[in-house]
């Protein structure tokens, strides 16, 4: 399955332009710089998925009178089914192709109301602690069927456990992370653990899928 590549649209508000945009500053790099003037960036706030917070408005207000100007935001995977990037189906299983507009509806309002209060958000693409430890919950990207490793020149990922992986067979394809681009195709007996070797030079990713029956 070709996962759809298209975001939904980021709201003007939010973007600015080249003009209101961070950067570190010119005439100070210990500070930012921000609408012409250099910043300290400051700010906390109740949970780091914020995006996602049912009181979001309320709670920038709050932030801003504290006279902060930064949050702190990952893409988390820690909510209810229905509150996943990918569309859920009727059969419980995530369809990889389209994109729950509610999650991303949230996350462009967070983007806008941000910015409409002159508060910098982090984002943080991906939220890896509950899958670190493993208390995962229904994902639209399972471990137990679908594994992706990030590997760089002359790394070897020698210990992947595979013993959670359900098939048989283990189909390895390669991306060129430089290029965005497939590079190869393997398919491998599943056992205890999987030898991975990236097969050119530059910053790979390696996605481990689970093929066939089990065994």
């Amino acid at each position: 399955m070709t996962a759809s590549t298209h975001r939904p649209d980021t709201p003007e508000t939010a973007s600015g332009g080249e003009a209101s945009a961070i950067r570190v500053s010119p005439s100070n790099p210990r500070y930012w710089e921000y609408k012409g003037e250099n910043i300290l960036l400051l700010g906390g706030s109740k949970t780091d998925h914020l995006f996602l917070l049912e009181d979001l408005e309320e709670h920038l207000n709050e932030i801003g009178a504290a006279g902060a100007n930064y949050v702190r935001n990952t893409m988390s995977q820690r909510e209810a089914r229905e509150l996943k990037p990918h569309k859920l189906r009727t059969d419980g299983k995530f369809d990889l192709t389209q994109w729950n507009d509610v999650y991303w509806d949230r996350f462009a309002n967070m983007l806008r109301w941000s910015a409409q209060r002159d508060i910098i958000p982090q984002i943080e693409g991906w939220g890896p602690i509950r899958l670190l430890r493993r208390k995962l919950g229904p994902q639209p990207v399972e471990p137990g069927e679908q594994r992706q490793l990030l590997l760089r020149d002359g790394w070897a990922r020698t210990d992947l456990d595979t013993s959670r992986m359900k098939g048989h067979k283990l189909r390895v394809k390669w991306v060129d992370a430089g290029r965005a681009s497939w590079i190869s195709e393997t398919l491998e007996d599943r056992g205890a653990t999987l030898k991975l070797l990236p097969p050119i030079s530059g910053i790979c990713v390696a996605v481990v899928k689970a093929v066939g029956s089990p065994a």
